[in-house]
C-alpha cells in the first residue's frame, strides 16, 4: 500500500535532475509504501534521458506548458493518501519523506510545508536561511490569514484535498500560495503547518546573487497572483521582530546582526523590484515559471 506520493515536474533540469532523483531514492522510508513521480514537461535537454535511466521510479508526461500542469499531472496518477512536492533543482535531506508523514499525523494537518536551505555554506547564506526559518515560524505560527503562502518546491498535501478544492490552477507562478489560501480559508489556519525538520537543499541557491535573484522572481510572481488570492507582505515591525528573534536565537554578534541586517535589506529591494517589473510586460521571462 502507498502512503505517499512524490511529485516532481521536469523542464530543462538536465544538471541537477540526477540528485534530486538520487535523493529521493535514497530516503530512508520503505519503498513500498513511497511512489516517485517525475513528470517531463517537454524537455528539449537532456533531461528526459536521464529520467529514463533511473529505476524505483514512475516517469510520466505533460504535453500542457507550465510546472503545475505538471504536477496535476502527477496528482492524477498519484496513488498516496499524502502527495508530496519538490523540485528538480532541490535535494531532500534523507528523512524527508518519513517528517512528511509524520507531520502529516495531526487530524488537522492538510498541508505542511518545510525548511529551504541553500546550497552554499557561505557565512552570509547562513544567516540568511536562518532569518527565513523564523519568518516561516512567524507566518505559520500567526493564524494571521493573509500572511499564509506556498511553496511547492517543499511541501505535502493530502490528496483528497484536490478532490475537494480542486488541482492546482494552471497558471505561471503562485498557485501553491492559491492552494495554501483556499486551504485556510476553508479550514483554518491550523489546516497548514511549518515543520523546520522537513528539509530540502536548493541547490540553485549557491551564492547570495543567486538568493537575490529568486527573491527578484518571487516579488514579480505576487504580481500575478494576487489578482486570485491576496497576500499580505510582512510589514517593517513584523521583519525587525523576526530580525530580532533571529539575533537572539542564533546568539549572533554585532557584526553579524548588521550583516543580516544588511542582507535583508538587499533582499526586500530586490523583491520590491520584482513586484514594480512585472507590471512591464518586456521584463517578464515566458519561462520564468520553470525556475524553482
Amino acid at each position: 500500500m502507498i502512503d505517499i506520493s512524490v511529485v516532481v515536474p521536469v523542464y530543462n533540469r538536465e544538471q541537477y535532475v540526477d540528485g534530486c532523483i538520487e535523493a529521493l531514492l535514497s530516503q530512508n522510508y520503505p519503498r513500498e509504501r513511497r511512489e516517485i513521480l517525475i513528470v517531463d514537461n517537454g524537455s528539449t535537454d537532456a533531461s528526459p534521458g536521464i529520467i529514463e535511466r533511473y529505476s524505483g521510479i514512475t516517469p510520466l508526461f505533460e504535453g500542457r506548458h507550465g510546472s503545475y500542469a505538471a504536477r496535476n499531472r502527477g496528482i492524477a496518477a498519484a496513488d498516496g493518501a499524502i502527495v508530496a512536492f519538490t523540485d528538480p533543482d532541490c535535494v531532500p535531506y534523507p528523512d524527508w519523506l518519513q517528517n512528511i508523514t509524520a507531520a502529516m499525523n495531526s487530524a488537522n494537518a492538510k498541508i505542511v510545508v518545510g525548511y529551504q536551505l541553500p546550497a552554499g555554506d557561505s557565512p552570509a547564506l547562513s544567516v540568511v536561511a536562518a532569518c527565513e526559518d523564523v519568518k516561516n515560524e512567524y507566518i505559520f505560527g500567526s493564524n494571521i490569514k493573509e500572511l499564509y503562502y506556498g511553496y511547492a518546491n517543499n511541501m505535502a498535501v493530502r490528496r483528497e484535498l484536490f478532490e475537494e478544492l480542486a488541482p492546482f490552477p494552471e497558471m505561471r507562478r503562485g498557485s501553491d500560495t492559491i492552494l495554501v489560501r483556499n486551504v485556510v480559508e476553508q479550514y483554518s489556519c491550523n489546516a497548514v503547518r511549518y515543520h523546520p525538520d522537513i528539509r530540502v537543499r536548493h541547490v540553485e541557491i549557491d551564492s547570495l546573487i543567486a538568493y537575490w535573484q529568486k527573491r527578484l522572481v518571487y516579488g514579480r510572481s505576487r504580481r500575478r497572483y494576487i489578482e486570485r488570492t491576496y497576500v499580505r507582505p510582512l510589514d517593517w515591525r513584523e521583519r525587525l521582530l523576526i530580525f530580532q528573534r533571529t539575533v537572539r536565537r542564533q546568539k549572533y554578534s554585532l557584526t553579524e546582526s548588521l550583516c543580516l541586517l544588511c542582507l535583508l535589506a538587499a533582499a526586500v529591494a530586490c523583491w520590491n523590484l520584482g513586484y514594480w517589473m512585472a507590471a512591464v510586460p518586456r521584463c517578464v521571462d515566458q519561462r520564468e515559471d520553470d525556475v524553482a
